[in-house]
């Protein structure tokens, strides 16, 4: 998974128990937030959703935060 916004997709994947999911660490972004007064930047979010991917497991799925040179696209289905 790349793209903007995407820690508010990565918390989605995550969740929805469904799908492996592979989060490129280096190749997603988003924008600063602010929550109860409190402005979050979004190098901070980038790094939360990066360590929120790269930590818990659950059973029969796989998660992973890799960067983009280890990351090997297909076309086979």
């Amino acid at each position: 998974m790349t793209g903007a916004s995407s820690a508010a997709s990565g918390w989605h994947f995550r969740h929805g128990g469904r799908y492996d999911v592979t989060l490129v660490a280096d190749a997603h972004m988003t924008t600063d937030a602010e929550h109860d007064g409190v402005v979050i930047t979004g190098a901070q979010i980038v790094a939360h959703t990066n360590m929120y991917f790269a930590g818990p497991r659950y059973p029969g799925r796989q998660l992973a935060a890799v960067s983009h040179d280890a990351v090997a696209l297909s076309s086979a289905r």
